[in-house]
């Protein structure tokens, strides 16, 4: 099942990790470009209904755009991605030979793929961690604890980068991003342990450092 809330975990354990590398890839891929602007059981739907398809380059690529924008109803936006899903599975046939890039110039160039989606590509599809994948939810919440002061995410991925230790890159989304969505929510956010740090705690307006939180290998 897909849930990209728990991202990286659920394709480390995933049996469709026993695909061939380059085939999983695409998948990672997909995974990640459907997520966008999606709820997880939404993007899990879709995700589970393409494989049983046979989700690969050549199947979206030969899909009449009718075709394609029906298998990915329910996504949000799911007219532009099915749209920019085609094209990016033709420049993958034309320009990779069928492979999914492993450069971040090269996936930043392809139609709907921003920072944070080849980011999280490379890390977990390839294992290279080349920078921090935030999303709302981090931003959101680096912010209300002090970290940043930032207006969008790619400046708070910026800025984390120059804080954080570079061995913390590949583990900040998997902790941050759930954390975003089940206790720091954008609204009425639930108590959590650190509130005395938080601008929307109860206590306090104390700053926390990066160096104040206990790291575990």
């Amino acid at each position: 099942m897909y849930l990209l809330g728990s991202f990286s975990t659920l394709f480390i354990n995933s049996a469709n990790k026993n695909l061939p590398d380059n085939l999983w890839r695409f998948h990672v891929l997909v995974a990640a470009f459907l997520s966008s602007q999606t709820k997880d059981e939404v993007t899990a739907a879709c995700m589970n209904r393409l494989i049983k398809n046979g989700l690969s380059p050549e199947f979206i690529n030969k899909q009449s755009f009718e075709s394609l924008r029906d298998m990915l109803y329910g996504v949000g936006f799911y007219n532009t991605k099915a749209k920019n899903l085609k094209e990016i599975s033709r420049i993958i046939i034309e320009n990779y030979s069928g492979k999914v890039p492993d450069k971040y110039e090269q996936l930043v160039m392809l139609p709907g793929i921003g920072p944070k989606m080849a980011n999280l590509i490379l890390q977990i599809g390839f294992g290279i961690v080349v920078g921090i994948s935030v999303d709302t939810h981090m931003h959101r919440i680096f912010n209300r604890i002090g970290w940043v002061k930032t207006k969008n995410p790619v400046e708070t991925s910026k800025e984390m980068e120059k804080m954080l230790p570079r061995v913390y890159w590949d583990e900040i989304n998997k902790v941050f991003v759930g954390y975003g969505q089940t206790i720091c929510k954008p609204i009425n956010p639930k108590e959590c342990t650190i509130r005395d740090y938080c601008s929307h705690g109860r206590k306090g307006r104390k700053k926390v450092t990066t160096k104040e939180l206990k790291y575990e290998e």
